[in-house]
């Protein structure tokens, strides 16, 4: 029998190909040590930090109840790692207290009534499980950092030696959103050069996580380029780690070096805090000094800050509010630091913000600050402006400035532009009316660059009208109002009215098509969505496929789907318009495909995609679509667009792939009942043959042993006994191992 160490040691580490991006058990090499989440890999499970769990073996052993798991923290040098560590808790059973224990399913100490304390009760983890918890979402928002030389942190490199803090001002925004945090950076204009890396790290100075900022192609790329952001998203964040976000232990910092050796040439770090502003941010500035040090020092951060000096840059970012209407006013939150005087008690702060090109000051402000704070200073502003004002301020052109009275040397000062969280704004488009032929349908998809102009991609489907007209509307309260109209389906809206940021940002402004009288034929409410550094080709429309369905309301909607740099699948499916039960399936139409793949909830990722899914996805041959519940009748359908798969991830041998099937080829499952019944989905397929859960099979063409285990097909290598013969050994056809003559 194999020893049970060295089948742990299998499932905690599994095979190199099995999953390219899991962290395994032994130690990274130095060039993969930056994409190693903060999380445990068991088998084909990700585990979060600080959970506990039975060791689960899968057939033919099950789930051993006398070995317990756990995922912990470990430090390798600078890093903190996840390691599963595993050992057998049956030598830890308490002493029952009764004559007459007994032992419980799913337990591995025998216990008796009212025993409570007992080492083989572990708290499960799941953290691939969405959980839709409203007041933590709530609470988990509105973060932001101003990354300067002020920063109390030192990066550290392998060696433990401090790196030099980097010149230049830099500003984030997060957003918690489903156990993943959703990050965007501005870097200023003094910096030329873009970072290799972006890390979090807690109070310590010990990196939690590193994130390389290698350009992802596709919409990813252009956004980034169009908006000057860097984009990204730490998925799966562990609970310890949102606690240090929630109590402002938690540092980002950007990394310049070397990509080839992952080297720290600089950095620069900022504290991520709380800012209430960020719920109704709708323009950032990011403040630079009008005079930059003349020099700041190239030693290690140990070494920086010298006593009685003021080295080094700093700055600021402010967060500013836009209201229109009747009264327009604006509201200014100003995060700041380094214009005080050395060792200054009591400040008068002045702050400015200006109309260049005309020559006009909106604000002229003093206030007064009676505890200037070495690393974090805010305040805040409110005026009333003009409607001529406030679209200077949505294209562009306004100026802010902050400056203590006393030192105009140390004055900052900088453009206000659109805000800086990475956002796409995004609609599936329903038809208003039902059509006696065919039903209209699409998909609208807009983002505002860094000149402040729209940038949409209107998609229609089936329109009856060969020359719509597109309008975005205002759709807050009772009446609504249009303000805007787009000459063509795809473009660059240059000046958009001020209006729109307002319903835009608040989830109001809607997408209308049709003709110039009468209601739209397409109609769509913008919402935002993060962008993350995997978006792939952008949003796929979903088409509807099946005639049966009742048409009594109409349905719309679009996916989401990419691959991240660790190999995984991230999808994201909105419907519209149904009110049933629905489930979304990925197919890939590759040699080697095990049938459709069942996605859980609208939103996830796929931790251990196979290779010919991946194959699939790169070559556009993947299919997406979307079942009713109650009898899993297809309904919306789309070919997803080819997506980008990083080279790491694609299989060593190119699979075959169907790449000339129509948007209407067939489903690979088995087809639908004529009563509707839901069809089994844990079945597998192998060889265009269907098995059903729990079968065992050998396939002699390739000499392995597989099983449907879940609805996941797993096949090992046939180990063939040793043979020992006088004569000399035979394989006969059909058969995988050496027989005696």
């Amino acid at each position: 029998m194999v020893p049970l160490v060295f089948i742990l040691l299998a499932v905690a580490s599994g095979p190199a190909a099995a999953r390219r991006h899991a962290p395994d058990l032994r130690e990274d090499e130095p060039a993969r040590r930056t994409t190693r989440p903060a999380e445990c890999q068991f088998g084909k499970q990700a585990k979060e930090l600080g959970s506990t769990w039975f060791a689960d073996l899968g057939p033919p052993f099950g789930v051993m109840y006398c070995i317990k798991c756990e995922c912990i923290p470990v430090q390798k040098k600078r890093r903190v790692v996840a390691k599963v560590h595993c050992r057998n808790i049956k030598n830890e059973c308490p002493e029952p207290s009764c004559d007459t224990p007994v032992l419980l399913p799913g337990r591995c100490c025998k216990t008796c009534p009212g025993d409570t304390n007992s080492p083989d009760i572990v708290q499960e983890d799941s953290p691939t499980v969405v959980m839709a918890q409203e007041e933590e979402e709530v609470s988990m928002k509105h973060f932001g950092a101003l990354l300067t030389g002020r920063s109390p942190l030192c990066i550290r490199r392998d060696d433990m030696t401090g790196v030099p803090v980097a010149a230049g001002v830099a500003t984030a925004r997060f957003t918690f959103r489903r156990r993943h945090l959703y990050w965007s950076v501005l870097l200023g204009p003094s910096m030329v050069s873009r970072p290799r890396a972006l890390a979090f790290l807690d109070r310590g100075g010990r990196m939690l996580l590193e994130h390389p900022l290698k350009k992802a192609q596709g919409i990813h790329a252009t956004y980034e380029e169009k908006t000057d952001k860097l984009c990204g998203v730490w998925r799966r964040v562990p609970r310890e780690y949102k606690r240090f976000l929630r109590e402002g232990s938690l540092y980002v910092a950007l990394i310049w070096g070397d990509e080839r050796n992952n080297s720290m040439d600089t950095a620069l770090s900022g504290r991520i805090s709380r800012y209430p502003a960020l719920s109704s941010e709708m323009f950032t500035s990011l403040l630079e000094p009008e005079h930059a040090p003349l020099s700041i020092g190239n030693g290690a951060c140990d070494d920086y800050r010298v006593p009685g000096q003021e080295e080094g840059w700093w700055g600021g970012t402010a967060v500013v509010t836009g209201a229109a209407g009747a009264a327009p006013s604006l509201h200014l939150a100003i995060v700041f630091n380094g214009v005080f005087k050395l060792g200054s008690r009591e400040q008068a702060i002045k702050v400015t913000l200006t109309l260049p090109e005309k020559n006009q000051t909106i604000i002229d402000e003093m206030q007064k600050m009676s505890k200037p704070s070495y690393e974090f200073n805010i305040i805040e502003v409110s005026t009333p402006v003009s409607a001529a004002e406030l679209r200077s301020l949505a294209r562009g052109r306004l100026v802010l400035s902050v400056e203590a009275m006393g030192t105009p040397e140390r004055r900052l000062s900088g453009v206000v532009r659109q805000r800086a969280a990475c956002e796409v704004f995004h609609a599936p488009l329903m038809a208003e009316r039902l059509a006696a032929t065919t039903i209209p349908e699409g998909l609208a998809l807009i983002y505002i660059d860094k000149e402040g102009s729209l940038v949409y991609d209107i998609q229609v489907d089936n329109l009856s009208i060969p020359d719509p007209k597109i309008t975005l509307v205002d759709e807050q309260g009772k009446r609504h109002s249009q303000v805007e109209i787009l000459d063509t389906r795809m473009g660059v809206l240059a000046r958009p009215s001020a209006r729109i940021f307002p319903p835009l940002y608040e989830d109001q402004l809607a997408v209308h098509i049709g003709s110039d009288t009468g209601p739209p034929l397409l109609r769509g409410r913008l919402l935002s969505r993060s962008l993350p550094d995997a978006a792939g080709a952008g949003p796929a429309l979903l088409k509807r496929t099946d005639v049966r369905l009742p048409l009594t309301t109409p349905i719309a909607g679009l996916a989401w789907v990419s691959v991240d740099a660790l190999c995984g699948i991230n999808y994201e499916v909105f419907i519209n318009g149904y009110n049933g039960g629905w489930s979304s399936w990925l197919e890939s139409h590759a040699l080697g495909s095990t049938g459709p793949r069942a996605l859980t909830g609208s939103e996830g990722s796929v931790l251990e995609p196979s290779p010919a899914e991946l194959a699939a996805l790169h070559a556009g041959a993947a299919y997406l679509n979307v079942r009713a519940s109650d009898n899993g009748t297809e309904f919306l359908r789309t070919r997803l667009p080819q997506i980008s798969v990083p080279p790491s991830c694609l299989p060593a041998v190119p699979y075959a792939v169907d790449n000339e099937l129509s948007a209407n080829y067939p489903p690979t499952h088995v087809n639908v009942p004529p009563d509707n019944s839901l069809s089994n989905t844990a079945s597998c397929f192998y060889a265009g043959r269907s098995y059903e859960d729990g079968a065992q099979w050998m396939a002699t063409e390739s000499c392995h042993m597989c099983g449907c285990v879940h609805g996941a097909l797993r096949c090992d290598p046939v180990r063939c006994p040793p043979v020992e013969c006088a004569s000399p050994t035979i394989q006969p056809p059909g058969q995988c191992c050496p027989i005696c003559t």
